[in-house]
């Protein structure tokens, strides 16, 4: 995770139940959002959710969703719609080349502004932050 280790209390609780509802929800409610790419292999295999870098992206707005959330158990497949929603078609749409982690960081920041506006950087870490004392509590932060 980018900033905290927001999935550590489901680690440090073996719960991989719970982890792994967290996952399918998440996946859900993208699916929600842009179902015509989730018919068919050759539908998603054509799109930003088809590819390792497009897997890449995902997980690293799932991090961010969750502090909009207040938290993992606070995520609802809702807002995960709503937000996956925002994000303009030609980035859906466009297949991400292979082996780029400059692109996953450049499509991660261009999903994160059409879900949370220009100011995402300074929205996700004043979420974040208030996250902390939780995950100082689980043990997944020092400090």
């Amino acid at each position: 995770m980018r900033y905290l280790p927001l999935l550590y209390p489901y680690f440090k609780r073996s719960d991989m139940v719970g982890l792994a509802r967290l996952l399918v929800m998440y996946f859900v409610g993208i699916n929600l959002a842009w179902p015509d790419y989730w018919k068919s292999n050759e539908a998603l295999g054509n799109c930003l959710f088809g590819k390792t870098n497009g897997i890449a992206v995902m997980f690293a707005i799932l991090h961010d969703l969750i502090a909009e959330a207040g938290g993992a158990e606070s995520l609802e497949i809702e807002l995960i719609r709503k937000k996956w929603a925002t994000v303009p078609i030609e980035i859906i749409s466009t297949p991400p080349p292979g082996g780029s982690k400059g692109y996953q960081a450049e499509v991660t920041a261009k999903v994160l502004r059409a879900m949370f506006g220009n100011d995402y950087d300074q929205a996700v870490r004043e979420k974040t932050e208030a996250l902390k004392p939780s995950l100082r509590d689980a043990g997944a932060l020092v400090g």
